[in-house]
């Protein structure tokens, strides 16, 4: 945007694969919006992070060991003031966790099992349970469910309730 409030042309990144879902936070906590993006087509996770001039670098990309990932939600699952990435996986029932460390990196994936064939559409990370710890809630089109993996005070989520919804949502 200019000083006329007048927004720039857009630019178009050609590094982006297939993408099918993108969020937006402050991954490095240098105060400017960074982009996730779940890149369905080369089964990695994509970080485009963001300049003081508005713009953002070339994408750093992070392979995830499940296939397909589809979605993504962040929040500090762990309480250690860094941001998390929960991806759910179109070609598997595995849910992955990134959690977030200083500089912008990630550690190793941890991963949630999920009911086969589930076809997870959609992956919010909030506190449902008001226990002050985020917890992380799945819908799932192919079962017709949806699944609540809630924290256990060490970002473990052992405690999984699954939901029918009936036929279609």
């Amino acid at each position: 945007m200019d000083a006329c409030n007048i927004f720039s042309p857009a630019i178009f990144s050609e590094n982006i694969c297939k993408s099918v879902m993108n969020t937006v936070a402050d991954l490095s906590n240098d105060r400017y919006l960074d982009i996730v993006v779940a890149n369905y087509g080369t089964h990695t996770i994509g970080f485009l992070f963001g300049n003081a001039n508005g713009a953002f670098r070339d994408q750093i990309t992070y392979p995830v060991r499940s296939s397909r990932p589809l979605k993504v939600a962040l929040g500090d699952l762990n309480n250690d003031s860094f941001v998390d990435i929960v991806v759910v996986n179109d070609g598997t029932n595995i849910i992955g966790i990134l959690f977030g460390s200083d500089n912008a990196t990630f550690q190793s994936q941890i991963q949630l099992s999920s009911t086969y064939d589930s076809l997870p559409t959609l992956v919010i990370v909030d506190n449902f349970n008001n226990d002050d710890f985020l917890d992380i809630f799945i819908i799932n089109s192919g079962l017709h469910n949806f699944e609540l993996y809630l924290d256990d005070a060490n970002a473990s989520f052992t405690n999984r309730i699954v939901t029918s919804t009936g036929i279609g949502f």
